[in-house]
């Protein structure tokens, strides 16, 4: 049996060799050598119990740096992914509205009587005049969704302010 296995009772030294209880002065009444025994017994034990607490918490650290690992790993894949794709709508997007703004150009060259310069001219307006419509139109939607928010806010705010100021009725009695 290895020393470190050993826990020191009598019956560990019996299993190890036969003939070492035998050979081992027994503990006397009287010398105390009882009680120092018994107390190494306990401190091998609690060393044991603490060995074995400290391997299983190294364990669930390396648990749970395995998992934030693959947590990370997924979340930069994720991102990966969502940008490319963002990039690819942007791309997408911005192909169809020049596409569009091509086509609105060569209508609007047959329009004028074949004036290429004309045709071109009056669809970047054109092009120009629709992207400030839209860059008014979420300005004016933004504004209202805030001062929405802001109205509720003070709102909120006056009935707190209220609500400290009046005095608790009490209930009732029996009622």
């Amino acid at each position: 049996m290895n020393f470190l296995e050993d826990d020191g009772t009598e019956s560990s030294r019996s299993a190890a060799a036969p003939g070492a209880a035998a050979a081992e002065p027994s503990p006397k009444a009287g010398d105390g050598s009882q009680g120092a025994s018994a107390d190494d017994g306990l401190v091998q034990s609690v060393v044991r119990c603490f060995a074995e607490v400290f391997a299983a918490s190294e364990g669930l650290v390396e648990v749970h740096a395995d998992r934030a690992r693959s947590s990370l790993r997924r979340a930069i894949v994720k991102a990966i992914v969502g940008a490319g794709l963002a990039v690819t709508a942007v791309v997408w997007v911005c192909t169809a509205a020049f596409a569009a703004v091509r086509g609105a150009c060569g209508g609007l060259t047959e329009l004028w009587g074949g004036r290429v310069w004309l045709g071109e001219l009056s669809g970047g307006l054109l092009a120009l005049a629709f992207a400030a419509g839209a860059f008014a139109l979420h300005s004016w939607w933004t504004s209202r969704r805030e001062f929405a928010h802001l109205n509720s806010k003070y709102e909120r705010m006056r009935n707190e302010r209220e609500r400290q100021d009046e005095p608790e009725i009490p209930a009732p009695l029996g009622g």
